[in-house]
């Protein structure tokens, strides 16, 4: 009877806990289908680098770090976004291929939100590192979703065996 009762409550909890995965992966979708539409402007990369994910938060991977400045109707703005969905946890060759295409000091299209011009990305629309809010989400809900399937599933085995 526990072993039902736990996975039923372990069940649950782990899908409370996917709702706010489902909530950052429409955000990033919904923000990766909205900037195909963003105007472009010319920008310049301030910096471009990778950093060991051990410096920062002490776990494994590797991230890229661009800068860029742009400018949109006199203001000048600075951006970080180099596309949708940015996953911080990449093998140093491919955080290092992100970095070296934007190389310090190159002119770049910057493409901003026009209601919000301060939100900006180098690539605009779905990008791959965007994959990565729906693995996790399908990881969560799955694993939320069959905890409860086999803690119901032996609810109702214990009790026909018990009747």
């Amino acid at each position: 009877m526990v072993v039902p009762i736990c996975a039923i409550f372990v069940g649950t909890l782990a899908l409370l806990a996917s709702l706010p995965i489902t909530l950052w992966m429409f955000i990033v979708l919904y923000a990766a289908w909205e900037s195909r539409g963003y105007p472009a402007v010319i920008g310049t990369v301030d910096a471009s680098r990778i950093v060991s994910n051990r410096k920062c938060n002490r776990l494994p991977g590797w991230h890229y770090v661009v800068t860029y400045t742009y400018k949109v109707d006199g203001n000048e703005f600075c951006g970080t976004d180099v596309r949708a969905g940015r996953w911080p946890y990449l093998s140093r060759r491919i955080a290092q291929r992100t970095a070296d295409r934007y190389p310090q000091s190159s002119v770049v299209n910057v493409y901003y939100s026009p209601d919000y011009p301060e939100a900006s990305l180098l690539e605009r629309g779905w990008s791959w590192e965007c994959a990565f809010s729906i693995v996790v989400f399908l990881v969560a809900a799955s694993t939320s979703l069959c905890l409860l399937v086999i803690g119901i599933w032996r609810l109702t085995d214990w009790y026909a065996m018990t009747a």
